[in-house]
């Protein structure tokens, strides 16, 4: 991974083999970034995503291999327990254009990653909301 500071923003390349979750993570724990909005492109060769079941309170994910063209990748960046947390969507489609999507778990790139990050000013913490079975941006 490589990036460059402009103002408030940081453009960020992503490496083949790299995972962009582990990345940015590491990038915001270095840069001390507490809050800020995400948005890239790509092309991945492994994406795990999720979609949340609110009865179980819990993600059933899926992995995808393959060719996968990143057509949007879209997230927030907040603190949980004093660390970088991070709230990301993909959308991506495969060799046959067929469009993929959800909740971001884990995504491998196979060329690179485009990635800019907005630093928001202050900071803006996670809370477990234990009714709705996961932590919730703490706006308070």
């Amino acid at each position: 991974m490589e990036y460059k500071k402009i103002g408030n923003t940081i453009a960020v390349r992503i490496y083949k083999g790299e995972d962009v979750i582990e990345q940015i993570k590491n990038l915001a724990a270095e840069q001390n970034i507490k809050a800020g909005t995400i948005t890239g492109l790509g092309a991945a060769g492994s994406v795990e995503v999720g979609i949340y079941d609110t009865a179980e309170k819990k993600y059933k994910t899926k992995v995808y291999e393959g060719i996968l063209e990143i057509s949007s990748l879209v997230g927030n960046l907040s603190v949980k327990d004093n660390e970088p947390y991070l709230h990301m969507h993909i959308n991506f489609s495969d060799e046959e254009n067929k469009i993929f999507g959800g909740h971001l778990v884990k995504c491998v790139i196979a060329l690179t990653a485009e990635i800019f990050i907005s630093v928001l000013e202050g900071e803006i913490n996670r809370k477990l909301d234990s009714t709705l079975g996961g932590y919730m941006l703490d706006l308070k």
